[in-house]
């Protein structure tokens, strides 16, 4: 038969003459001979097999396991700081109890020496104690001022006295008395639970 290959062409552009062009090639046809070969038959295509894997399965069980492995450790922290707060309540009450019994300590010496000085009529001696014992109960003079007001103003005397600005011989009984009564007051308001004084008194 004849076999006719179909005209070609191609644009271009002509640089000498500054214009777009066609090149042509004409239609050729060539007369073959032969049989024709018969057109292969069309195989089916097989489907691709599909590869079941083991993804899911396993990405189930690595969120499982982080799961678990989460909740283990809520529970560890959970339980290790219970067991903080256990100790650090069991630990804090021998702790009160000293600085209690130190604090207790501290003002009983400072009576001591206070009761000495006044039996040995030692108005300095008792002047200083007295002081001593204000600082050992977390005292202020000011807040001695408003919580014993007799006692502050049987110090005051004996301040006067050393100073020279009041009687040579200040009641130092009086200002032992007080300084007796003030110790009680604060004994027992420690014994009802608190370790140490108010450092800020309250309003009378």
């Amino acid at each position: 038969g004849t076999l006719t290959l179909p005209e070609l062409s191609v644009d271009w552009f002509d640089t000498k003459a500054e214009a777009p062009a066609v090149a042509t090639l004409a239609a050729e046809s060539f007369d073959v001979e032969g049989p024709v070969a018969a057109a292969a038959p069309e195989q089916p295509v097989a489907a691709a097999p599909v590869k079941v894997t083991a993804r899911a399965t396993s990405d189930s069980f690595w969120l499982t396991g982080a799961l678990v492995a989460g909740a283990l450790s809520l529970l560890i922290a959970l339980a290790a700081g219970t067991e903080r707060l256990r100790r650090k309540r069991n630990g804090s009450a021998p702790v009160a109890a000293r600085t209690a019994s130190k604090v207790d300590n501290r003002r009983a010496e400072a009576l001591s020496r206070a009761r000495a000085a006044a039996r040995a009529g030692d108005t300095a001696g008792v002047h200083r104690a007295a002081l001593d014992w204000g600082r050992a109960a977390g005292l202020t003079p000011e807040a001695i001022a408003v919580r014993f007001p007799d006692l502050d103003q049987a110090i005051q005397m004996v301040d006067m006295a050393l100073f020279g600005a009041g009687p040579e011989g200040p009641d130092l009984a009086e200002l032992m008395a007080q300084l007796t009564v003030a110790d009680a007051a604060c004994g027992a308001r420690a014994g009802r639970g608190k370790a140490l004084p108010d450092l800020y008194p309250e309003p009378v």
